[in-house]
């Protein structure tokens, strides 16, 4: 496989994915390995294939692990807003807030730019370091079927295609990479956790907040501080249906500025010019 010259072949001997254990491992094997503990833990794992830091078992999960992201996505997007019916709102969600539903999940707000981030992140790799032609033929493991593959036209669809598309063409080439092949695979695994715990969660009552922005420091590049340029909303609690009782970020209203009421207030007052 073709890499660039920062990704060397690994020497590792056994897999790093976190918790990888060797089913076929001898009673002295594991005793030996409980004697050393630390040092024994990467005994236990799977051997690697050659030159990557995963086993074979681990590199046939990953794309598994993309297809079960790609699968669900759609979720993700039915369930970002409700409204009070309990319908769902089948609005993607944009930079604006414009589209209001009664209804909005912050869990899964925070999971879904979370993922984009990531995917974003996995789709400049593509691009940057696997060299191949624009267009090409993927043909499957058993010779039946081909598939044409342009990746100018599937790295410009949605989320839930483009995780498809890593999964049948790049996966292999990901899994394999030798500094970052392990570390996607335990990414992949934390966003399809996150995803299904968002998913379980209730949604809550918002309101727009008018001329507001995050503005919470994401990065500090050469170039200057990288803000967050998301709107605020509030958050309306059973007992106040008209004032917020709290103001978040719209993009990350888990771990970005959390205000309460109060607090919101106070900053806007002295944010005003004199």
């Amino acid at each position: 496989m073709n890499y660039p010259a920062y990704a060397q072949p690994s020497t590792e001997q056994y897999c790093q994915a976190p918790g990888c254990k060797n089913p076929n491992l001898s009673d002295e094997e594991r005793l030996l390995a409980a004697i050393f503990r630390k040092e024994g833990e990467a005994f236990l794992a799977r051997t690697a294939v050659p030159g990557s830091d995963l086993c074979t078992w681990h590199h046939k999960q990953f794309p598994k692990v993309l297809k079960d992201l790609s699968s669900l996505w759609p979720n993700l997007e039915t369930g970002l807003y409700r409204k009070g019916t309990g319908q769902a709102n089948t609005a993607v969600q944009t930079s604006g807030v414009s589209d209001i539903a009664q209804m909005w999940n912050p869990h899964i707000s925070e999971v879904m730019h979370e993922v984009e981030e990531w995917l974003a992140f996995i789709v400049r790799t593509v691009k940057t370091e696997h060299e191949l032609p624009s267009t090409f033929v993927h043909v499957d493991e058993i010779g039946r079927s081909t598939t044409t593959y342009t990746r100018r036209t599937k790295f410009t669809e949605n989320p839930r295609m483009i995780f498809a598309s890593l999964a049948v063409h790049e996966a292999n080439w990901l899994s394999h990479h030798p500094t970052l092949g392990a570390s996607l695979l335990d990414d992949a695994l934390e966003h399809r956790r996150n995803i299904i715990r968002a998913l379980d969660t209730d949604p809550v009552r918002r309101v727009g907040i008018s001329n507001s922005v995050c503005a919470h420091e994401v990065d500090d590049t050469v170039f200057g501080a990288l803000i967050c340029m998301a709107p605020m909303v509030g958050i309306l609690n059973e007992a106040d249906s008209i004032r917020p009782s709290v103001v978040v970020c719209s993009a990350h209203p888990k771990t970005h500025g959390i205000f309460t009421r109060d607090q919101w207030m106070e900053l806007r007052t002295h944010a005003k010019p004199r």
